[in-house]
């Protein structure tokens, strides 16, 4: 079973967080949606961007070497 990219926790604005977790917001208005993302999605997506940008303009370069310092960042998280 694959996990969910984005998953989400509910708590209530004058108390501690609901249990239980589902992979939409929740539809209450009196219960805030606190999303959680999932580390290897996000890797993924930032591994990718950064292949793609690493050998084409200077300006695409640029944006490269900041996907390379987030990608590490995330990894010693």
């Amino acid at each position: 079973m694959k996990a969910p990219d984005k998953l989400y926790l509910g708590r209530r604005s004058y108390g501690p967080l609901i249990g239980g977790w589902q992979t939409n917001p929740f539809e209450s208005k009196e219960i805030e949606s606190i999303a959680y993302i999932r580390k290897d999605a996000l890797l993924e997506w930032a591994k990718e961007n950064y292949l793609y940008n690493r050998n084409r303009t200077q300006a695409d370069q640029i944006k490269s070497s900041a996907f390379f310092e987030m990608i590490k960042h995330i990894e010693s998280l």
